[in-house]
């Protein structure tokens, strides 16, 4: 009976985590939904096939369940897309790229003109890598200006599937932030381990430098002992992603 639950539990789960699209997903939620209600209901007027009608409503009641589940602990705020001023605390390690600064950020409150709004919603932001400004860390705290849109895929064919990654990491909105509307403020407690972490991440890499080892290898070995896979190109991502050894360069793989 056990297994019986945990399965489609698990695979309702499972399912509902490929669809990025919160309105497909309240669709096919609901239509699972009303299949399992109807099996249950109708079980009693074929009593010879009682058994398995009843089985099979009950399989898709839990795989309902455990989309249910995921999608309200995945849920995310709606957002406005007008430029607003938000406050947050930075909860990744910035990441450098060749025309941009990456931040990732836990908005906590965002201002309109008449009120102020309390959330909790993951963010990209992006500044440009000639800003002269100090970068935020780990457990900063920010108070910046930008205007937040949903992440989307450019909608090449065949193009990796950029939207559904970073639904994945619990991302699905960003937005460019200018040099003159950010501020930052007191360090918050809520990520000092993970900010401790990056420190000791970052001393890694710096050894590693020291070394003179630089290119390709600098990058894959940072990506190996340290866990920093910044330093790896698009290229080099692709080729391994597409072997499906992407995991390799993460410290747990």
């Amino acid at each position: 009976p056990f297994v019986k639950i945990v399965v489609p539990f698990i695979i309702g789960i499972w399912s509902i985590s490929l669809i990025t699209d919160g309105f497909y997903q309240l669709l096919v939620m609901c239509i699972l939904g009303v299949v399992s209600l109807v099996l249950l209901l109708i079980r009693n007027l074929y009593r010879e096939h009682k058994a398995w009608i009843s089985g099979i409503g009950f399989y898709f009641l839990f795989v309902f369940a455990g989309m249910g589940i995921y999608s309200v602990n995945v849920s995310h705020a709606l957002l406005p897309e007008d430029e607003l001023y938000m406050s947050g605390i930075v909860s990744h390690r910035p990441v450098t790229n060749k025309n941009s600064i990456s931040i990732d950020c836990m908005v906590i409150r965002y201002y309109t003109e008449k009120s102020q709004f309390k959330i909790k919603e993951n963010v990209r932001l992006y500044f440009s890598s000639d800003a002269e400004l100090k970068i935020p860390q780990i457990g900063d705290s920010i108070f910046f200006k930008t205007r937040l849109q949903p992440i989307r895929n450019r909608g090449n064919p065949g193009e990796f599937n950029y939207k559904a990654y970073m639904f994945n990491q619990g991302i699905v909105y960003s937005g460019y932030v200018k040099e003159e509307n950010i501020r930052i403020g007191n360090t918050s407690r809520q990520y000092m381990l993970r900010r401790l972490a990056s420190i000791a991440q970052m001393k890694i890499v710096s050894i590693i430098n020291d070394y003179n080892i630089a290119g390709e290898e600098f990058a894959i070995l940072s990506a190996l002992v340290a866990g920093d896979r910044q330093y790896i190109d698009g290229e080099l991502k692709e080729n391994y992603a597409s072997a499906g050894v992407m995991h390799i360069l993460a410290v747990s793989g």
